[in-house]
């Protein structure tokens, strides 16, 4: 018996030693218990934490969360330098991605080859159709006013940001993506914005595998789906993989190839010339996962972002009287245009503000 005792306390203390003990040269912070890290239990919100740690330990150190070491860069040169090395490029494994598709593709869960490929592609596809073209300029002026009347109706009154906010941002990156907007009252944009809305909801629940991948093996599926709302990233998938699959057929059959005019036709014609590549990563699901890539990037970024300026010149009416005047001095004649891009003052000014 007590052979089996001290077998089984030299057992613990290897997987302690080779498992859960923090390995030397990580930098300082929480390491916490086996299997689920650092529980915080002071009743302080996140930042504040954070701000206490950075106190204590400088501007690196780590937060074990789950089973996952989260190194914190605490400073904007230290952030610049790590984010600017190619030693920073790759991306965790995600258990979230992986429940979405088993092979990472697109450009936010993918490495290597995939993530360079699809990354150059995207930049050369946002600025060849996209970026300063006048169709994009005026796909936003439309998307703008209708953005602007709907703000109109809520002058004066403690109101949430409209639903036209979400309507425009997400209208223009379908444009982009697919030379195509919806009426605001298009149920299948309705659809679309009423998912994404429920997944950034329920955002904290669904990285919850990524934090204790254990609990998979713990678990049935269907409880783990249901637990941590991954129901919420099926129907996503399914209905936005469906929709992406009906556009692709659209562009096929009015494809030009000698005057693509957006993101969908850019692809459909790297398919065609790599059609005899036996290495080629160029597939129709590549291009489905790259566009709900696109959406997951650049929609709820920019809302929110737009939302927080808003927030910001409510309550800094000075700065948006300012603002007012130099639109008004700037733009008498209503629209913007590209060539008083280097005009502005207040704006640069003011994007700087709220970015930072």
């Amino acid at each position: 018996m007590l052979a089996e005792l001290l077998l089984g306390a030299a057992l613990l203390y290897l997987l302690w030693f080779a498992v859960f003990k923090k390995p030397d040269g990580l930098p300082p912070g929480r390491w916490g218990l086996p299997l689920v890290g650092y529980i915080p239990l002071s009743g302080k919100h996140m930042d504040e934490q954070f701000k206490d740690l950075q106190k204590q330990h400088g501007d690196i150190y780590l937060w074990r969360m789950g089973t996952q070491v989260m190194v914190f860069l605490h400073s904007y040169q230290l952030s610049k330098e790590a984010l600017g090395s190619s030693a920073f490029l790759d991306r965790p494994t995600s258990e979230v991605f992986r429940l979405m598709e088993p092979v990472a593709h697109g450009v936010i869960g993918s490495n290597g080859n995939i993530w360079h490929t699809n990354r150059r592609f995207s930049l050369r596809q946002l600025r060849d159709q996209g970026m300063g073209k006048s169709s994009l300029v005026s796909a936003i002026q439309k998307q703008a006013r209708e953005l602007v009347e709907a703000l109109k109706g809520q002058a004066s009154k403690p109101e949430r940001i409209p639903r036209d906010l979400r309507v425009a941002v997400i209208n223009i990156i379908w444009h982009m993506v697919a030379s195509k907007q919806f009426e605001k009252t298009d149920p299948k944009l309705q659809e679309f914005i009423d998912i994404f809305g429920d997944l950034m909801k329920n955002f904290g629940p669904i990285v919850m595998p990524d934090f204790i991948p254990w609990i998979k093996y713990c678990l049935p599926d269907f409880l783990i789906r249901r637990l941590f709302s991954v129901e919420i990233l099926y129907t996503l998938k399914d209905k936005f993989f469906d929709y992406c699959q009906e556009l692709i057929e659209e562009h096929k059959a009015s494809l030009d190839p000698d005057d693509p005019k957006d993101l969908i036709d850019g692809y459909l014609l790297d398919i065609e010339a790599s059609k005899d590549d036996p290495d080629t990563i160029r597939t129709e699901r590549d291009l489905c996962i790259l566009i709900l890539n696109l959406f997951f990037a650049g929609s709820e970024t920019t809302v929110g972002t737009l939302a927080f300026m808003f927030f910001y010149l409510a309550n800094h009416p000075e700065v948006q009287r300012k603002f007012q005047a130099e639109i008004d001095e700037v733009l008498p004649k209503g629209l913007h245009s590209r060539t008083e891009a280097g005009t502005w003052k207040l704006l640069n000014i003011l994007g700087f503000q709220v970015t930072r």
